[in-house]
Formats: C-alpha cells, structure tokens, sequence
C-alpha cells in the first residue's frame, strides 16, 4: 500500500513523520517554502492541485511571487493559495455547498458606517461623539468584533474579562461597548446578514466538518501560521489527519530543544516560541518530531547556508530560557 504522501520526492518520503515541518528564523519563508513544494512534488500535476492556506493576502501574494522565481521561467500551474486572515475569499475554492446555508456577510465599509451611527447616538463622559470621533471608534470596534469572534468568543462575554475594581474611566468604556454590542446584533439580523468576523469563524467551522466528513485527496497545506487562533488551530487539527495534509511552521528552530527548555518556555507568554510550542501542544506532537523544511536538494547548499546555521544556533541560544 503507498504512502499517503506518496507525490513527494523519493528522497524524502521514507523521512516523513508527522507531516509537520518548520522552516527556520532568518529564511526567505515564501522562496523556501516554493522551492521546497516544487522539489518535493516533482509532478506538477499533482502541485497544480494543491490547496496552500496562509495567512494572509499579503503572504498569499508573496507565496505566488515566489513560485514563479523559483520556477526559473518554466511553465507552471500554480496550486490553489487562500488566506486564513479573509476566509470570505474561499468562496471559489472551499465550501461550495455551504455558502448557501450561511447568510452573507455584511460589507465591512457598511458595518463601519452604521456602528459610526450608532456611536454618535451615545455619549462618553457626558459629552457628545464627533462624526470624526465616531468614525475612528467605528475603526477601532469593527478590528474589536473580528478579534472577539476569531477568537471564539462572544461581545456578551465581555463581563467575564472585566474586573469588578476597574478605575472609573474604564467603567464608562464598558458601558459603552455594552450598549453597542446589545444594538448591533439586531441590526444585522434584520438585514438578514451576518457580522463579517463570525461568518468567518462559521465558515472555517463548517470546513473542518466537511474535510472530517469527506478528506480530500490532494494536498493541502498549511503555512506560515503559528495558531494563535482557535480556528486556525481547530483547522490545523483536521488538515494534521488528512491523508495528505502538511503543515509548515515559522521559526521554530530546527535544534530540538529539552523538555525543560519547552516547558519554561510555554510558562512565559512574552517568550517569542510561545505560541508556536502551544500550537504543538494542541496538535499532541512534541518540538522534535517536527521536520525541518527542505527548501532545494544538500547538492545545492552553499557557504551562505552554513553561516545562516550558525546565526540561528546563536539566535537559539538568545532566546533559550535562563
């Protein structure tokens, strides 16, 4: 019975473990990651059909830049490349059965306007809101409801992270987020739409049931995404089981570090790995059972990969914990 993963070089499929890989701090991430996929599926057929999830529009264009300059003027179908960060761009792609069965999203330019609406309404500290202030407070709460609802969470459970000994001007704040956040969800039920933030959250949602229900056959990747997202997370889970899902990490350093050293690490919240060793943990894999990230053939390593190395051996040693 072939491997699952079976379109990557020979060279490199008996060494597949967990289908988790990192590319090193200090390398060009979307030139290693093109030149990698492109070394390690010899068969651009089998390339052209690969789904690539990043996080971002910025790194999805990034990621395309990079497959063509690594291609070397060779002619090449690009896989499929989406962002986490504007899951409404899946449409094409992902979901096609589902977007039926969630509302659309509000358009962003819209939410904002209305909020800023509803701001001007209300007063803080006993004085009346600006059209300009409402606007930049609009800004600041639309980038508020995207965080909550990414998060998993709720503006109704906001009470739960206030403190009951908050100074006075903090107290006025809440006030005023309650009375927004208790209007704005029935403004957007009555248009019959849902807040862009939490159609997002349900569309991932229903794409990890659909990849758990029917797993596809190509491949799918996740990379450049650290986690910190539940939904991002939650995703990374199913894409982990997939018979040929990959996920390629940023800047976890190829030297495996000790279980002491990941346990202090993960105790420190400030600790640049932080995320990244939380993100394994959810995932039930340990920092050395992730692969490090081959980006072109050992044939081809120069002088500059071997001063590189030792840049991040240092680097590893700054950032180890005390």
């Amino acid at each position: 019975m072939s491997s699952p993963l079976h379109f990557l070089h020979s060279d490199q499929s008996d060494s597949v473990l967990t289908g988790i890989y990192s590319i090193n701090t200090g390398r060009p991430f979307a030139a290693d990651l093109a030149s990698g996929l492109l070394y390690l599926m010899p068969d651009r057929n089998v390339l052209a059909t690969a789904h690539i999830l990043v996080p971002s529009r910025r790194a999805a264009q990034a990621l395309s830049a990079a497959f063509l300059d690594v291609a070397d003027g060779q002619p090449l179908i690009l896989p499929i490349i989406t962002a986490l960060g504007d899951v409404d761009e899946f449409s094409p792609n992902m979901l096609p059965h589902y977007g039926a069965e969630i509302p659309p999203a509000m358009d962003k330019v819209e939410r904002q306007l209305l909020l800023s609406q509803l701001i001007q309404r209300l007063q803080i500290g006993g004085r009346a809101i600006s059209p300009t202030q409402a606007i930049t407070l609009s800004i600041s709460l639309c980038a508020l409801l995207d965080q909550v609802s990414l998060s998993g969470g709720s503006p109704e459970r906001l009470d739960e992270v206030f403190p009951d000994d908050f100074a006075t001007h903090w107290g006025s704040i809440k006030r005023f987020l309650d009375i927004v956040f208790q209007r704005w969800p029935e403004i957007v039920a009555e248009k019959h739409l849902m807040d862009p933030g939490m159609r997002a959250r349900g569309l991932l949602s229903a794409q990890c049931e659909d990849w758990r229900q029917n797993p596809p056959v190509h491949p799918v990747i996740i990379a450049g995404s650290t986690g910190s997202l539940p939904s991002t997370r939650a995703l990374m889970k199913v894409v982990k089981g997939l018979p040929a899902g990959m996920i390629v990490l940023p800047g976890l350093p190829d030297t495996a570090l000790s279980e002491d050293d990941c346990l202090a690490i993960r105790a420190d919240i400030g600790h640049p790995l932080y995320q990244l060793l939380e993100t394994l943990g959810a995932l039930d894999v340990s920092s050395e059972a992730v692969q490090c990230w081959v980006h072109k053939p050992k044939s081809q390593s120069s002088d500059k990969d071997y001063y590189t190395a030792q840049r991040q051996a240092l680097f590893l040693e700054v950032f180890r914990p005390a």
